[in-house]
């Protein structure tokens, strides 16, 4: 990917990242039922953060929903909960038109100013506002809250373009900390309303869409305002 007389872009391996895809006629329909996101509003642009949860509206696992195709979209979540969601979906797949697969072919990079020859690498233009997306048949740059940084997803292999530069994962995550982003992992799961991950304030819940699992708890406690500790209310 990269030539020989070209220095490689810094870029940092994120491998805490995981890419479920969910495809078919029914794909839209079927998240709309399941996901705490108003699903339409990933639009191949805009990528809406969204979480799954349980009946009694804990979280199964939160991530960022991009529509990558018509009938495509993928959900960028916690590696360590990507198997335990797709089994749990899939219980409820079955009466859709919508087939489910985690992609282990995806290699996440983190990169930050200046990006553009990853860009190159992914014939894509880099988005400048957060939360948006752009996609080619190579790959996609998600610009991630904060300070300008994109996470990249490469469809195939890309580790001549990438490192495993601890400094660089630790500024990383550093960066999701001060943006406000907790991404949920397995040793977590099923603990938390959405509210106390601070996802409703993060726009990641909607309270028009309609029923999804869950959402009877978690617009009760948004409602009632039952929800007392949250991210924010712990800080310093």
């Amino acid at each position: 990917m990269a030539t020989a007389n070209t220095q490689p872009p810094s870029a940092v391996r994120l491998t805490q990242y995981a890419a479920l895809d969910i495809k078919g006629a029914d794909a839209e329909k079927f998240l709309q039922g399941q996901t705490s996101a108003q699903v339409g509003l990933a639009n191949g642009t805009f990528a809406p953060l969204t979480c799954f949860c349980t009946p009694k509206g804990r979280m199964l696992a939160n991530g960022q929903l991009l529509r990558l195709g018509s009938d495509h979209f993928r959900l960028v979540l916690d590696a360590s909960l990507a198997d335990g969601l797709l089994t749990h979906l899939k219980k409820f797949a079955a009466f859709y038109k919508a087939e489910l697969s985690v992609v282990g072919s995806v290699t996440f990079a983190g990169a930050s100013e200046p990006a553009d020859t990853l860009a190159n690498q992914l014939d894509i233009t880099l988005p400048d506002q957060p939360y948006t997306h752009t996609t080619s048949s190579k790959g996609t740059a998600l610009r991630m809250p904060g300070k300008p940084r994109w996470l990249l997803m490469f469809e195939e292999d890309a580790s001549d373009l990438v490192n495993s530069d601890d400094t660089l994962h630790n500024e990383w995550q550093l960066a999701d900390i001060r943006s406000g982003l907790a991404w949920l992992t397995a040793k977590q799961q099923d603990h938390f309303l959405p509210q106390m991950l601070n996802w409703e304030a993060l726009g990641g819940i909607s309270f028009k869409k309609g029923c999804y699992t869950g959402q009877e708890v978690v617009a009760r406690a948004h409602f009632r305002g039952q929800v007392k500790k949250t991210l924010s209310s712990r800080q310093c």
